[in-house]
């Protein structure tokens, strides 16, 4: 068995079957005791019950209840990785020759990550991220692809790239998307600069950047101090439901087919990533369509 390998030795630490020398050599790369923290964390997460009743409100009421608890929900894929020993990981680490660790979530997970100046990632589901371990603290630089909300700590500038765009921020909390063709920013604290194509916006606290067209548009929005995906609803406002429905998938695994004259149509409204029957009756009964389902493949008409 390969022992150079981080992942080889953390399954063996889970298991109880590392060595000594191991051990320390593990102790070395990564932050044991603050990994028991977390693991112990997911240990206490309980289900809470489910009522049915006023659909929308008891969803968001549930939500508002759980918000204290937001930490241990991002945190339950640790206890996947300590059940299957990295077999069926839910969070994939990868040192590249120890200098790009990568971040890498599937459909239905998220993840909290600290990075090493204590700045802190969470990761929404379908989401790539990644960091030159060996120069971050003195060039604070994140590659993104998904969607990602993040607490910078002050200190040097700190920037990500994606493929729509580049942020640069000193200290703030903000939530960067990057599906589809365009880049949404939304700054949360603090002051973040987006620049496409060589024009640069800069946003404080409540404001938006918009992709239209290849041009970025400002915009002003009610006040709050995260992204609602992070406490489990995806929230859209005047949204193409071909993208809704795109968020459906990757937030349940499933297989969304439809008319394409449907694309179009825009949702104002929400859905929960913890029941799809309701994320379902809420989207299509909204827009008045109907759907079925057989598994995993949900086809609206």
């Amino acid at each position: 068995m390969d022992k150079s390998n981080d992942d080889t030795l953390l399954a063996e630490w889970l298991a109880g079957t590392i060595s000594e020398a191991d051990l320390r050599i593990l102790a070395a790369r990564v932050d044991l005791d603050a990994l028991s923290k977390k693991l112990a964390l997911v240990d206490e997460f309980t289900v809470p019950d489910y009522n049915d009743a006023d659909l929308w409100k008891k969803i968001i009421a549930k939500k508002e209840n759980q918000s204290q608890r937001t930490v241990r929900q991002l945190l339950r894929p640790l206890l996947a990785i300590a059940a299957a020993i990295f077999g069926f990981m839910m969070i994939w680490f990868f040192w590249s020759g120890q200098d790009t660790v990568k971040l890498v979530t599937k459909t239905g997970e998220k993840i909290e990550f600290m990075l090493p100046d204590s700045s802190t990632i969470y990761l929404n589901a379908g989401t790539k991220a990644s960091y030159q371990a060996n120069t971050y603290m003195s060039d604070r630089t994140i590659y993104l692809e998904g969607q990602g909300f993040f607490s910078v700590k002050k200190g040097k500038p700190f920037t990500v790239k994606t493929e729509r765009g580049k942020i640069r921020v000193l200290g703030t909390t903000f939530d960067i998307n990057t599906r589809g063709h365009e880049i949404f920013v939304a700054c949360y604290s603090g002051k973040v600069a987006v620049e496409k194509n060589k024009k640069e916006v800069t946003l404080t606290a409540d404001e938006i950047a918009l992709d239209k067209n290849g041009s970025l548009e400002k915009i002003t929005v009610p006040s709050t101090d995260k992204p609602t995906w992070i406490e489990g609803l995806s929230r859209f406002e005047k949204v193409p439901l071909n993208f809704v429905f795109e968020e459906l998938e990757r937030q349940y695994s499933v297989k969304v087919q439809y008319k394409k004259d449907l694309s179009g149509r825009a949702y104002s409204g929400i859905f929960p990533h913890d029941n799809l029957e309701d994320a379902l009756k809420l989207v299509c009964g909204a827009m008045n369509l109907d759907y079925t389902r057989k598994k995993n493949i949900i086809t609206v008409k």
